[in-house]
């Protein structure tokens, strides 16, 4: 339906190469086509209320049916997912407890300890200053660490992803308004690229900060750290010696980017219990910052693309049917595909959706056929 009100936004002078022959072949056709005698010509309007006007006009049943069907399903779908959001909370629940039990009876780990080890699976950290020594706790952790990355630290981080997400694009947005503010609203509407540079700049200013948090909190207010592992070790102790801001600083670092080398730790239970958040929230910004940077080169390479002219070559690529003539649809398509907007593989999957919904293929989709396709 969007990709039909695109299409009849554009100018249509400046689409035709040639003589169109009878009615438009894509389902997104206008009404410049000449209409086929006994049919009803073709209109702009988006596919699905064409349809159902149609439909309306030549004496289909009452469409009440197949609305109220539609919100059955859509009704249908929303518990299907709040089911399916319920059972995947509650095997992270299972996952965490499972390693929890076994994590305290098998190692004698403390509770935080035990959390703090199973974070540093779900973030991919690894420090490796707390390590199972027995074989079958090592066996243990080889089918529970493939089933905590594979399953639950997609879960968890989708979840942290989107509240940090959130929190970012707040941010941004109030930037945004204090820019248009500034500039007396000068622009009413802000580019792509003006936001992905306000995204980039949000979700470093985020990274940076739980950087900062770490920093303070493993400097300012940590004691020592230690090159070997264990529950907590005095300063005193050989391999220990006083963590200063610059350990602290490399230690946030090494973590938030998961690269977790382990010779500088939290080390107790208060910065461990610190840790298990930190490192999930941070690692979340790690992961955003990158994402808005790789947005940033993908949009980038999409505004190279649209630059790109029109050639005699391009419009022969257009015009796939041969009938030296490019209709609207041909170019759209063509188009959405050169500028990385969308992919073939997705415009044939709406194709197929089309063709399912026109069982007649006459190219309309009327009020009756999309009773029949929701009734089933």
């Amino acid at each position: 339906v969007q990709l039909g009100k695109w299409c009849s936004s554009l100018p249509t002078s400046a689409m035709r190469v040639g003589p169109a022959r009878g009615p438009a072949p894509g389902p997104w056709a206008t009404a410049q086509y000449a209409p086929v005698p006994g049919q009803p010509p073709y209109s702009p309007v988006p596919p699905m209320q064409f349809a159902l006007q149609q439909g309306q006009q030549a004496g289909a049943p009452d469409t009440s049916r197949s609305a109220k069907a539609a919100r059955e399903l859509a009704a249908s779908q929303r518990r299907s997912r709040r089911i399916r959001r319920v059972l995947l909370g509650l095997l992270v629940l299972i996952w965490v407890v499972i390693g929890l039990v076994v994590f305290c009876v098998g190692e004698q780990w403390s509770v935080i300890s035990s959390l703090y080890v199973i974070t540093q699976i779900v973030t991919t950290v690894g420090y490796g200053d707390l390590l199972p020594v027995k074989h079958g706790m090592r066996t243990f952790m080889l089918v529970y660490v493939t089933t905590g990355i594979v399953i639950v630290a997609g879960i968890v981080t989708a979840v942290c992803d989107a509240l940090v997400d959130k929190a970012e694009s707040a941010f941004t947005e109030q930037l945004i308004k204090h820019r248009s503010h500034a500039q007396n609203q000068a622009r009413k509407r802000t580019s792509v690229r003006v936001k992905i540079r306000y995204a980039i700049f949000t979700d470093f200013l985020f990274f940076a900060a739980m950087i900062l948090v770490g920093v303070v909190k493993f400097g300012a207010f940590g004691t020592c750290f230690c090159t070997f592992g264990g529950e907590q070790n005095p300063c005193n102790e050989p391999g220990c010696s006083h963590r200063g801001f610059v350990e602290a600083f490399y230690m946030s670092v090494i973590t938030l980017t998961t690269v977790g080398f382990g010779d500088v730790v939290p080390q107790g239970d208060w910065e461990r219990g610190f840790a298990i958040v930190w490192m999930l929230v941070g690692c979340a910004s790690a992961g955003n910052f990158v994402g808005a940077v790789a947005r940033w080169f993908a949009n980038e390479e999409r505004r190279f693309r649209r630059q790109e002219p029109l050639t005699s070559d391009l419009i022969e690529e257009m015009d796939q049917n041969r009938d030296n003539a490019v209709t609207r649809y041909e170019f759209v398509k063509v188009m959405l595909q050169r500028r990385g907007l969308v992919s073939s593989f997705e415009l044939e999957a709406i194709e197929k959706q089309y063709a399912r919904l026109d069982k007649n293929h006459d190219g309309r989709v009327t009020a009756d056929e999309v009773s029949r396709l929701v009734d089933k």
